[in-house]
């Protein structure tokens, strides 16, 4: 095409250096999102988590959600199917909590950061998500009927004694687990 357009060789070279700049942007584009975006969901993921944790203000609350019985949906239906349960999770825990960052941890997790709250507010804002997706009736296709899907979470807040935010995310995670195993559709605190 620019053969056919251009009558001198400025013009040919003008092209092709644009050319090459569109694709050197969208190749940056393409890395920067592979890196600091879930591709499933849209969410932030784990890379974006550890680059934000070091401005977190001194008060903050770190909350984890986790779908129960995920590996379960991965037996029952194909991974596709899985995919697109827990887009739909996903996108309702965004409709209910529109104000904080929403990370996507892992495959079946979720973090959410309350900055400047304290645990009995993270509590009752990860107690609303819980109750939203709980009630919630999830319809991955015309021929299945909707399905009732759960998850638990547990909130932990920053203590002085607390070096990095991992610390807060490692105990929210602990305690989740230990609940998990007596219970599901629970939230708890850490």
């Amino acid at each position: 095409m620019a053969l056919y357009h251009s009558d001198t060789a400025s013009g040919l070279c003008a092209f092709f250096s644009a050319a090459s700049l569109c694709l050197i942007s969208a190749s940056a584009q393409n890395i920067y999102n592979e890196t600091y975006k879930d591709t499933l969901t849209g969410l932030d993921s784990r890379n974006s988590f550890i680059i934000h944790s070091k401005n977190f203000p001194f008060k903050y609350c770190i909350g984890i959600i986790s779908i129960d019985d995920y590996d379960k949906l991965g037996t029952n239906f194909n991974k596709r199917t899985q995919d697109i349960l827990t887009k739909l999770i996903a996108e309702e825990i965004s409709e209910t909590e529109k104000e904080e960052n929403i990370y996507r941890y892992s495959p079946d997790e979720f973090v959410i950061v309350y900055k400047n709250i304290d645990k009995k507010e993270g509590f009752e804002r990860l107690e609303a998500i819980r109750r939203a997706i709980a009630s919630a009736q999830f319809q991955f296709n015309n021929r299945h009927k909707p399905l009732k899907l759960t998850v638990s979470a547990c909130i932990s807040e920053k203590k002085r004694s607390d070096a990095s935010s991992f610390e807060v995310l490692v105990r929210a995670d602990k305690a989740l687990q230990k609940t998990r195993c007596f219970s599901h559709n629970v939230t708890t605190k850490a």
